[in-house]
């Protein structure tokens, strides 16, 4: 459904949108072509620190135009999402050979029992887009953090091990504005001491202090656990599609890597043994 911007309203309030603001809930917004007449957009949307009582975001609703981004909210004109974790959604039989506008608007509680709906953020797909195959996207960073609250940015030189009490987050240099078709990670020889491996997408605002890494990876609060995905078979190619789609729409684009066997190493560094994900691709 096509509906034209039209400024028939006052401007509304802007939402924290800033990735590294602490209590921003909406972190990341995009539209890329999914098909030659079909777009996903997606995003973050997290839970508020605690101490946030009022502007807390309660629904989401997602409004499409073929003449420009929608500037002014409109109740019959739209997606209306309230399930935190839900992070996508398709938009299909779209005219090819134009560009398509989508609009996040993001409703909070002001905390007196009124509703407010926030200035929207933006973003545009044009169709079709181009697929590319097996695309090579291989580690730019990682992070270990461990149960003593000790954490250290990898040495070139350093194998990691992630054990019951040791984690990793794994920065990849995806690009912006992709859509991911498929994606399987590569991690060494899998691990072949460890009985379960779980991999899940960041979702924004990693901590700088030490102490704080290992309470908010734990805790969930910096990462997606309801996308989370967990194998208990060990291999050295894991079909993670799902959690590289989420962390490549996130700017800090990262994945935690984690295992709760006591017996188990999985060791890589930044030579032959870094994991690497190989995905295709629509842009």
């Amino acid at each position: 459904t096509f509906f034209p911007t039209c400024n028939l309203f006052f401007s509304s309030p802007h939402g924290r949108e800033n990735l590294d603001d602490e209590a921003a809930q909406i972190t990341a917004f995009t539209a890329v072509p999914s098909s030659d007449n079909s777009v996903v957009t997606m995003w973050n949307w997290k839970e508020p620190p605690s101490w946030v009582y009022d502007d807390k975001i309660t629904e989401i609703q997602i409004q499409h135009s073929i003449f420009g981004y929608p500037e002014n909210y409109i109740f019959f004109a739209n997606e209306s999402i309230s399930d935190k974790t839900q992070w996508q959604e398709e938009w299909t039989d779209l005219i090819p050979g134009i560009t398509h506008y989508f609009s996040l608007f993001a409703m909070v509680d002001d905390g007196d029992g009124g509703e407010i709906w926030l200035a929207p953020i933006k973003a545009k797909a044009k169709l079709p887009g181009t697929s590319e195959p097996s695309v090579n996207y291989s580690r730019s960073d990682s992070v270990n953090a461990d149960n003593t609250m000790a954490e250290w940015l990898a040495d070139p030189d350093i194998s990691l091990e992630i054990t019951s009490s040791k984690w990793a987050v794994v920065f990849f240099d995806f690009p912006d504005g992709i859509f991911v078709d498929s994606a399987k990670i590569y991690l060494s020889d899998g691990g072949t001491s460890a009985t379960e491996v779980t991999f899940v997408p960041l979702t924004g605002f990693f901590p700088s202090d030490d102490m704080q890494i290992w309470y908010e990876l734990d805790i969930g609060s910096i990462v997606n656990y309801s996308n989370s995905i967990t194998f208990s078979t060990i291999d050295p190619f894991y079909d993670i599609t799902s959690v590289v789609r989420a962390a490549a729409t996130n700017p800090i684009k990262a994945i935690l890597i984690k295992t709760n066997d006591p017996a188990s190493t999985l060791t890589y560094d930044n030579n032959a043994s870094a994991p690497y994900i190989i995905a295709d691709i629509i842009k």
